[in-house]
């Protein structure tokens, strides 16, 4: 946890910067990402983790957990993906045109809380709302809270299950991604 303070791209030892730095994205990327600096979320969220670890099984441990999750994904969504993706004047230009042009033949946005690409049942994923505008922080974000907490309802719920969802991606770790998704 001490060395969390430390983290900065900007501060690692000469070879990891120099292959760090050569890679296609860097001179794009790093900047935006503010060189991998911890926000305040994500040292929130890593604080939880003592937290968690501290409390015995119960209600104020599923708690600590959600908070957890939920300062973890408010990092990723608002510090990475936002600047990375959604500032992108061209591609938040081409979500609001599929906005409102191609609705009709765009894919739903929706998380699945399983190792499947898509799930048929309603309960194994989070379908987002229809007026959601993803390049928008706070409209995705309005979505994201609901999926965190629909993911920390089945981790409490059907543990088991999601247990073995989570191994079989899990072991995923080495395999090629997939040409094509869909």
């Amino acid at each position: 946890m001490a060395c969390l303070h430390e983290r900065d791209a900007n501060q690692l030892v000469k070879t990891v910067k120099t292959y760090l730095n050569n890679l296609p994205w860097a001179a794009t990327s790093l900047d935006r990402i503010k060189h991998f600096k911890p926000s305040d979320r994500l040292l929130e969220g890593f604080e939880m983790v003592l937290q968690i670890e501290r409390t015995n099984a119960g209600k104020l441990r599923a708690k600590y957990q959600l908070e957890h999750l939920l300062a973890i994904a408010d990092h990723e969504q608002r510090e990475i993906l936002q600047p990375l993706i959604y500032d992108d004047p061209v591609f938040s230009k081409w979500l609001t045109r599929e906005r409102k042009y191609w609705r009709w033949v765009a894919p739903t946005y929706q998380l699945v809380f399983t190792h499947e690409c898509r799930e048929s049942n309603p309960q194994l994923k989070s379908v987002a709302p229809g007026d959601m505008k993803v390049e928008d922080e706070e409209s995705r974000m309005k979505w994201i809270e609901k999926a965190a907490k629909k993911f920390h309802e089945l981790m409490n719920d059907q543990e088991a299950h999601m247990l073995g969802e989570l191994r079989t991606m899990a072991s995923w770790v080495n395999s090629p991604d997939a040409l094509f998704v869909y």
